[in-house]
């Protein structure tokens, strides 16, 4: 008999037909209503994403992230961490430095923004994809060895290991990466 299941309940306990009464402490202190005590749950840390997906001709570029943090060993886009919520996107400074004034081609996804829950976290991840096929990679060279970033060829993406929740963008917005 599975005594937790049947007598000894959190909300209604049947104490007197409890073969263990005489041993139990909680019955004996007439404190039962106190037990199981419930542990209070941590609250699930709230983080703000934003991929930017870097494109030129057939190629994405991903890196692989090593830090000891959630999808370690994943495959991802270029990520900007906010540290509070936002409802607009709007590129970090040092990014637009790197197109040295010229008009940024950043195309907006707020179709694909998503809130992914882990065991102690939140993500509120949000998009936006940028064509580099006119923009002078000579000046971006440097960005993109300080982010680790590495052009993969598109068809190569999809046998890489990506966390589920970038592995579904990429799969749900295929046309933006000329994927039929």
């Amino acid at each position: 008999m599975e005594l937790g299941a049947l007598l000894c309940t959190p909300k209604k306990p049947a104490c007197f037909s409890c073969p263990l009464k005489a041993y139990c402490r909680a019955f004996q202190e007439e404190s039962v209503e106190k037990f199981p005590q419930k542990i209070p749950k941590k609250a699930k840390k709230k983080r703000f994403f934003h991929y930017i997906v870097l494109k030129k001709g057939p190629h994405i570029y991903l890196k692989k992230r090593e830090k000891s943090d959630i999808w370690k060993g994943l495959y991802e886009f270029f990520l900007y961490e906010y540290k509070e919520e936002s409802r607009t996107f709007s590129l970090p400074d040092s990014f637009k430095k790197l197109f040295c004034g010229t008009k940024i081609p950043l195309i907006s996804l707020p179709e694909a923004s998503i809130d992914h829950h882990l065991t102690h976290q939140k993500l509120a991840i949000s998009f936006s994809l940028i064509t580099l096929d006119c923009v002078d990679l000579l000046a971006f060279d440097h960005f993109l060895l300080a982010e680790n970033l590495r052009p993969i060829p598109i068809e190569k993406v999809f046998h890489l290991p990506f966390p589920i929740v970038l592995s579904n963008f990429f799969h749900r917005f295929a046309s933006f990466f000329s994927i039929d």
